[in-house]
Formats: structure tokens, C-alpha cells, sequence
């Protein structure tokens, strides 16, 4: 009877990995599932931009459909493992490892019959148990079952992985963006537009200067007119280009708050910041002639062009507003003119001979707009004649 005993051990051995093997290959079917339907909902949210109640819908239908599959094909043969009265019976392992070994097929399901009886005991029942079980008891029942048949189950996962590989890799909003807006159903997203606005939010502008400013629009669509609202008043940008777009402002004299709107997209506002350039107000020039000249200590006012004799010594006195530092460049040196007094500089030279110089003043932020140059012609001392 030791090797009918080793039989049923078999059999007992077959069940386990009969339901072992089937939640390995369910759990494989299910993971290809799991795959396909995560690319299925975020495809739909992609396309129709669900609101929170669709996603809500679309987020626990998923969880739903998932852990239902996954009791289904996995979870139940796993619990059948630990409840001997649900495996199946002998009959039906019997019928099962026919179907891999069929030339015992008929002698097993006989044995397992026959022991059945074997409370009617009998010397030629018992004699016949013996012989069926001597008859098989070579053939191992356990390998009816291959975990390596389950491979072929595999070609049901690489496609949905694939496609989200590819997704992930080439357009990764169509994944992350669809599962962020899915996972956090319950907030609202609002709806990306197709342009945006590319301007300079706090540019700086100069008092009383024309200002040209400039909207570039990036996106997947073109505004077909670019507007300002100022001070509530809409007023049309000038197109340049298919996306580029500009406004001039003329003699500003005040801080300016606007913003750009176009198909009810708006840039949020934007100001403009005043500032000053550097500016000349008055621009004196004392000129001391040399003693052998004879002539007497002058002012010459508002003007930088100088006819004088050579040794003159000529200070000018410049004063200017919103200016840090004032340079002066003459034909072989540059003087630099800084720590003005309430905006008056002075600077003191003697001239010994010809030469251009121009006057460049500056602050922090820019230098003066209009063109300060001049020159200074010498007349050269002579011998008495």
C-alpha cells in the first residue's frame, strides 16, 4: 500500500501546483489588463478633458474593475490553496493529468474508485488496489503541470507596455498630465490654453520717450488680434508677424498698468516703470584767457564749440539732472566727473591745443540720449611781429 500512498501524495501535490499555476497565469492576464485599461482611461481623459465627477467615475471604476479581475484571476485560486474542500476532487485531478498522460488516464481514475471501496475490504479488492497502483506508480503526476507553459500568456502584456513606453518617451503629458488630473479627481484643472503671451512684465521705460512694446504669442494656436486694455480703454496691437505683435507708447509721463488679452486669455498685468535718462539742463562754459592776450575772464553759455588761445584755461560747469557720473573724452585722455552736487558738475582744463571732446552722462540704468560732441580750436601763441 506504500506506493498507492505515494500516489495520492502526488495527487495532493498536482492540486496545489494545478491552482498555483493558474494564478501565475491569471495573474499575468491580469497584469496586461491592468496595462490596457490604465492606456484606455487616460486616452479618454486626454481627449475629452472629463470634469470632476467623470474622473471621479473614471478613478473608481478603474480600482473597481482592477480588484475584481484580480480576485477573479488570481486572488480565489490562491485562497482554494488553503481550503482542501474546495480543490478539486481526485476524479477531476484524475481526469486533468489524463489529459498529459493519457495511457494512465483509465488506471488512475480506476485506483482512485477503488479506493473509494476500500472500506469493503476484501482480499481481492485489495489485491487489485496494489496491482493499479504498482501499475502507474512510476509516472510523476506533478509534471502534467509546466509554469513555463504560462510564457506564452506574456504576449498579452507587451503591447500595452509597449505603447505606454513609447507614449512616455515621445509624448509624456498624453500619460503624466491625464494621470494627475485622474488621480486628483476632485479638484478642478482648468483647461490648458492654446497660446500664451511671451511679453516683459515691469519693463523699463524713459520719461518722455516713445516706447515700442513687444507681445510674442507661443502655442499651438494664433490669436488672430492682440489687444491692451489701459486705463479701460481697448486698444489694438499691431501685428508684425504671424506671432509677433507691438504696441508704441508715446511720451509717457507716469507709471503705466495694463494687460494683453486675446480670445479671453490674458498675460496678467504688466507695468510699466518710469524712469530718467541722464539729461544736460544747463550747460556753462568760464573761459580765463592766458595774460600775454590781455583780455578779460568770460562766460559762454549753452554752447561747447571754443575758439581761444593756447594756455586758456576753461572750466565748465554742467549741470544736469538724474546723473551719477559724467565722462569726458578729449582727443588723448577721458576725464570722469562724479560726486555732483545737487546734479552740478564742474571740471577745470587748460587747453594747449586743438582737439574734439564729447560729453557722456550716466546712471544706472542708461547713458544720455542725444549726442553731447564739440571742439575746441587753439590758436596757437606767436612771436611778437
Amino acid at each position: 500500500m506504500g506506493s498507492n500512498a505515494d500516489i495520492f501524495e502526488q495527487l495532493k501535490q498536482y492540486k496545489r501546483k494545478f491552482y498555483l499555476n493558474k494564478a501565475i497565469r491569471g495573474s499575468i492576464i491580469w497584469g496586461a489588463s491592468l496595462f490596457a485599461l490604465y492606456l484606455l482611461i487616460t486616452t479618454i481623459e486626454f481627449g475629452v478633458r472629463l470634469n470632476s465627477t467623470g474622473r471621479t467615475i473614471l478613478f473608481f471604476g478603474f480600482i473597481a474593475v482592477i480588484l475584481g479581475l484580480f480576485y477573479w484571476l488570481v486572488g480565489k485560486h490562491l485562497l482554494v490553496l488553503k481550503q482542501n474542500e474546495k480543490q478539486l476532487s481526485n476524479e477531476e485531478a484524475a481526469k486533468e493529468i489524463g489529459k498529459f498522460f493519457p495511457e494512465i488516464s483509465d488506471k488512475l481514475l480506476n485506483l482512485i474508485q477503488l479506493e473509494n471501496l476500500s472500506n469493503k475490504q476484501s482480499d481481492l479488492l485489495i489485491a487489485s488496489i496494489q496491482q493499479k497502483g504498482a501499475s502507474i506508480s512510476h509516472v510523476p503526476f506533478t509534471n502534467a503541470i509546466d509554469y513555463k507553459l504560462n510564457r506564452k500568456y506574456l504576449k498579452w502584456l507587451y503591447p500595452p507596455v509597449f505603447v505606454i513606453v513609447v507614449l512616455l518617451i515621445f509624448i509624456p503629458q498624453f500619460i503624466t498630465e491625464s494621470s494627475t488630473r485622474i488621480v486628483n479627481f476632485d479638484k478642478e484643472f482648468i483647461p490648458e490654453a492654446p497660446f500664451r503671451f511671451i511679453v516683459e512684465k515691469n519693463p523699463t521705460v524713459f520719461k518722455g520717450e516713445p516706447y515700442d512694446f513687444e507681445i510674442i504669442t507661443e502655442g499651438n494656436a494664433v490669436p488672430a488680434d492682440v489687444y491692451l486694455m489701459i486705463n479701460g480703454r481697448k486698444v489694438k496691437a499691431k501685428k508684425n508677424s504671424n506671432n509677433s505683435f507691438s504696441y508704441r507708447f508715446n511720451n509717457l509721463y507716469n507709471d503705466l498698468s495694463f494687460e494683453v488679452t486675446a480670445e479671453s486669455i490674458s498675460s496678467g498685468e504688466i507695468k510699466l516703470n518710469l524712469e530718467e535718462r541722464p539729461n544736460l539742463e544747463i550747460f556753462d562754459i568760464d573761459v580765463a584767457y592766458p595774460k600775454y592776450t590781455g583780455r578779460e575772464a568770460e562766460q559762454i553759455k549753452n554752447s561747447g564749440n571754443l575758439l581761444i588761445p593756447e594756455g586758456t584755461e576753461v572750466t565748465w560747469k554742467l549741470n544736469t539732472k538724474a546723473t551719477d557720473l559724467i565722462y569726458m573724452h578729449f582727443l588723448n585722455s577721458v576725464d570722469t566727473l562724479e560726486n555732483g552736487q545737487n546734479g552740478l558738475f564742474s571740471n577745470k582744463k587748460q587747453i594747449l591745443a586743438s582737439t574734439p571732446y564729447s560729453i557722456q552722462l550716466k546712471n544706472d540704468l542708461s547713458t544720455n540720449k542725444d549726442s553731447l560732441a564739440f571742439k575746441i580750436e587753439v590758436i596757437k601763441d606767436q612771436y611778437p611781429k
